[in-house]
C-alpha cells in the first residue's frame, strides 16, 4: 500500500512476474555446452543425423513461423538469453512448450551454421516422406 498526497491509500503495483498469468512457454537457463539438447542440435548440423533422427534445425524466427503456419510444433527451442523480449510474440504463440531454453549468445553461435547467430533456434519433426498421388495438380 502506498499513501498518496492527500492521505489516501493505494495499492502498490504488483511485479511484472505476479500480475497474472504469463502466456508462452517458460524458458529454462541452458549455459553448459554439454546439456544433451545443445549436444543434438549440434549433430543434426550433418545430414546423415537429420535423417535417422526424423528431425530438422529452423534457424530463426521466420522459419520456426513458417513451420507453426503449416503445423509442425517444434520439440525443442533456444532462445538467445539476451534478446528474449524481442521474440516475445513467438513465445506467446507457442504457449506450453515443454522444452524451452533460454541460451547465451556464445552457445547459440556455435550450434548454429549461419554466420550471425539467430535469436531463435528450434529442433523441428522432419515431414514424412510424399508420393507423387498426394500431388494436386
Amino acid at each position: 500500500m502506498l499513501a498518496c498526497a492527500r492521505g489516501l491509500v493505494m495499492p502498490a503495483q504488483p511485479p511484472p512476474s505476479s500480475r497474472g498469468p504469463r502466456r508462452g512457454p517458460h524458458l529454462r537457463p541452458l549455459t553448459s555446452a554439454r546439456n544433451p539438447q545443445l549436444k543434438l542440435l549440434r549433430l543434426l548440423a550433418n545430414k546423415r543425423t537429420r535423417r535417422e533422427q526424423r528431425l530438422m534445425v529452423a534457424e530463426g524466427e521466420d522459419l520456426v513461423v513458417a513451420g507453426l503456419d503449416h503445423g509442425v510444433r517444434p520439440q525443442v527451442l533456444f532462445v538467445d538469453a539476451e534478446r528474449v523480449d524481442d521474440v516475445r510474440a513467438l513465445l506467446e504463440r507457442l504457449g506450453d512448450l515443454s522444452e524451452a531454453y533460454s541460451v547465451p549468445r556464445d552457445l547459440l553461435s556455435a550450434a548454429s551454421q549461419l554466420a550471425a547467430p539467430p535469436r531463435v533456434m528450434a529442433i523441428l519433426p522432419q515431414p514424412g516422406p510424399h508420393s507423387f498421388s498426394d500431388v494436386a495438380f
